[in-house]
């Protein structure tokens, strides 16, 4: 098993601003440079705090960086779940390798929401023999009681991009059937795709009164450009839409916006909130047709379809 050096790293993130972009985060800005952001001071000064941390082998300070529901996936696909259990497979890591230091590197910053952003670097890992290792990674972060946590991290091969199956596998638990507990009579099914690089979703909703019934699919897949899991929508009506999703603990922040089939635009923020493995309540805000505003809707509780 190859070790999880860049884990090492997820310190510095907590301060980085969300569109900065640095490739020497640990090193003191250069006397000629332009005036420095304080966002990026900050997060030149935490990554400093965490090279110091890691180098004197203190996992709790590294583990103090990720929310409490944290995860962790290494560049073999193991996931590490909760800050409690990274600081455990820190300390075995510090146990097993005295004298080890670490050089930190970000390569880009980016803004999803104002309390959301990823992150792409990397992290060299160096040991008293002289050897090296250099891994790449993304981190999601999401501020909650005013901090910033991170609740995603991934560590990517050094030799091949990891398979779009791995960042979907927190909505591995998605599969399946499922229907409305609302008299809209709502159903859908979940299915991976035959080569489990995406999810696919498909719904019909029977038509009330004076209303055309509906159906749909979604295809949900990973965007390796953008660095996000997102979704394609088409409906039998020829609307479609495209969304974003962003994790936060249990939930997910879906951005959605949709064309309609004569043209008119409307937007919408989804929260899909996982109860537990059979339920699963999602409720819609700020949403808007055509420039005006219309009402929020849910919470709605869907179950799975036994």
């Amino acid at each position: 098993m190859k070790t999880p050096t860049a884990i090492a790293s997820l310190l510095l993130l907590a301060a980085i601003p969300a569109v900065a972009q640095d490739k020497s985060a640990a090193a003191p800005a250069p006397a000629a440079a332009a005036a420095v952001s304080p966002e990026l001071a900050a997060a030149r000064e935490t990554a400093a705090a965490y090279v110091a941390a890691y180098n004197k082998g203190d996992a709790a300070a590294v583990a103090a960086l990720f929310a409490v529901d944290a995860e962790w996936i290494s560049n073999e696909g193991v996931q590490t779940s909760g800050r409690a259990a990274i600081e455990a497979l820190l300390k075995s890591v510090f146990a097993d390798s005295k004298g080890r230091t670490i050089a930190l590197g970000i390569e880009a910053a980016r803004r999803i929401t104002d309390d959301v952003f990823s992150v792409r670097g990397e992290a060299t890992v160096s040991d008293p023999d002289g050897s090296s290792a250099v891994n790449e990674f993304t981190a999601v972060h999401v501020k909650r009681d005013g901090k910033w946590a991170i609740t995603e991290f991934t560590e990517l091969d050094d030799e091949s991009a990891p398979s779009p199956a791995t960042f979907l596998q927190d909505l591995a638990w998605f599969a399946g059937s499922w229907k409305s507990t609302e008299p809209d009579g709502m159903k859908c099914t979940v299915e991976w795709s035959p080569s489990g690089s995406f999810l696919t979703r498909t719904f019909s909703i029977p038509g009330a009164e004076g209303d055309e019934a509906r159906e749909g699919t979604e295809i949900i897949g990973w965007d390796a450009e953008q660095e996000q899991i997102r979704s394609w929508v088409f409906e039998s009506d020829g609307s479609f839409t495209e969304r974003t999703w962003t994790p936060d603990g249990d939930r997910w922040l879906v951005l959605s916006r949709t064309v309609l089939p004569d043209g008119e635009v409307g937007s919408e923020e989804i929260t899909v909130s996982k109860v537990d493995d059979d339920k699963v309540s999602w409720s819609i805000a700020s949403r808007s047709l055509g420039g005006e505003t219309l009402p929020n809707i849910g919470p709605v509780t869907i179950v799975r379809d036994k």
